[in-house]
């Protein structure tokens, strides 16, 4: 903060609907849009995330 040092920013990646699903986790969406394509979570909030992370390990632990 301040100190003078900067942090280098890698662009954006350019990608394809099709690049774009290969790109993603199974916990990620593509949001299709005429002009855009974004990859975001499925589950937006941080903590449920982190539950459902859990859960998961939890049931694969089971089987």
């Amino acid at each position: 903060q301040g100190d003078g040092k900067g942090i280098q920013l890698n662009a954006p990646l350019k990608l394809s609907l099709e690049r774009a699903l290969e790109y993603i986790g199974s916990d990620e969406y593509v949001e299709a849009t005429p002009k855009n394509l974004r990859l975001r979570k499925k589950i937006l909030d941080e903590n449920q995330r982190k539950r459902a992370a859990q859960q998961r390990t939890v049931k694969v632990v089971a089987e």
